[in-house]
């Protein structure tokens, strides 16, 4: 499929997100973006992303006019509603996906059922970090929610520096990319996450509670906390924190 993607200014980060989410599905199409959203999930990502031209100067004109001509299969337009100078440009990329119908997204949720499907469900992640002074190789390591079985193994040359974390994505699917594991989580809670180490010497592990939708449990100054502020590949802040 063609997927274009868009955003208002104090949404980029959240569509930076979704398409980290969701990159093992999104690489295996053709990205359009408008130029600042496109450079941004490129750089966070590894995506391949045609960038147009930015807003200012007509980006939203040149997407607008390939979908005139049936050139897209899917719009993703996150948009901010608090934003009404930029309301006529939402209306004008809406109108034009309904008279060409081409589905057309501006939330994450409506974005993650078109991208998912009807019957798909949000991913579960978890978060692995480098808390220590010195760079980590953790190649050969290996995550679990069963005690002595590896279920997902970090591919040879993953290497942490100091405070940097690494995303592992439990949708049960490895087929998906290098960075899925073979599980998923329980939101009902009562399951454990094991890090452990190639000679299966446990270093770290976690028993989740009950989590509503849309929340997280994360480490937040060595607490673990439940927050509805998630923010996957970011520093985890008692305004945004991540880990499943």
């Amino acid at each position: 499929m063609n997927i274009a993607l868009m955003s208002h200014d104090n949404k980029k980060d959240l569509m930076v997100q979704f398409c980290t989410a969701y990159a093992g599905i999104l690489s295996k199409h053709q990205l359009y973006a408008t130029n600042t959203t496109g450079h941004m999930v490129a750089d966070a990502t590894g995506l391949n992303v045609h960038c147009f031209l930015t807003y200012a100067h007509g980006g939203s004109q040149q997407i607008g006019a390939r979908i005139r001509y049936n050139e897209f299969d899917l719009v993703l337009f996150f948009n901010d509603p608090s934003n009404e100078a930029r309301q006529p440009d939402l209306a004008y990329i809406s109108r034009l996906c309904d008279r060409n119908n081409i589905p057309f997204a501006s939330n994450i949720a409506t974005a993650e059922m078109l991208i998912l499907g009807p019957d798909g469900q949000p991913w579960d992640w978890i978060e692995v970090e480098n808390t220590g002074a010195e760079g980590a190789d953790i190649s050969g390591y290996h995550l679990s929610d069963r005690e002595g079985e590896a279920r997902y193994t970090f591919p040879e040359g993953t290497v942490l520096a100091p405070g940097e974390r690494t995303l592992v994505w439990s949708s049960g699917d490895e087929s998906l990319g290098a960075d899925h594991a073979a599980f998923r989580l329980s939101k009902l809670g009562g399951e454990s996450v094991l890090l452990f180490d190639p000679l299966g010497n446990v270093l770290d592990r976690v028993t989740l509670p009950y989590l509503p939708d849309d929340h997280a449990y994360a480490r937040l100054d060595g607490v673990w906390t439940i927050t509805s502020l998630v923010t996957p590949g970011y520093e985890n802040t008692q305004e945004g924190g991540i880990c499943l």
